[in-house]
């Protein structure tokens, strides 16, 4: 049976398959959602609400950094980042020299003196003022040798 719109004149009750009205209601809607069909729709008819792109949707967790959403974004940080994560400019390491060490514990640099500092080094290259005189005057005919 085929039916034109001349054909009907009345609305067709809900129990018979109908929307049972000629009402139409207004859809609003917040500033991060849109409607697709217009924002007045026939009351009992399906109208598509979308979310707008700026809406986090999902999230994709990293190595070092999780989230998660329940109508808010909660952001959360976890393990250690790795030496290539950091910035060039972090210090991850140490070059000991002859008499300078130094070591990283718990992001705490602490330096360090061992030995005596070398005659070539502008230093005496002694601990006692007697091997002190012994290098850096290297004669036994200086006043005071002994």
């Amino acid at each position: 049976m085929n039916l034109s719109t001349g054909d009907v004149t009345s609305v067709l009750p809900a129990g018979n398959g109908g929307l049972g009205t000629t009402t139409l209601g207004s859809l609003a809607v917040g500033s991060n959602l849109s409607i697709t069909g217009g924002q007045s729709v026939l009351i009992g008819t399906s109208t598509q609400i979308s979310l707008g792109s700026n809406v986090v949707t999902s999230i994709a967790n990293d190595t070092n950094v999780t989230g998660f959403a329940a109508n808010t974004l909660t952001l959360g940080r976890t393990g250690t980042l790795a030496a290539a994560r950091l910035n060039s400019n972090v210090v991850q390491a140490i070059s000991n020299d002859t008499n300078i060490t130094g070591s990283i514990s718990a992001q705490n640099l602490t330096l360090g003196w061992q030995g005596q500092l070398a005659v070539a080094r502008g230093g005496t290259g002694a601990a006692s003022r007697k091997q002190c005189r012994r290098n850096l005057w290297r004669s036994p005919f200086v006043i005071g040798y002994r």
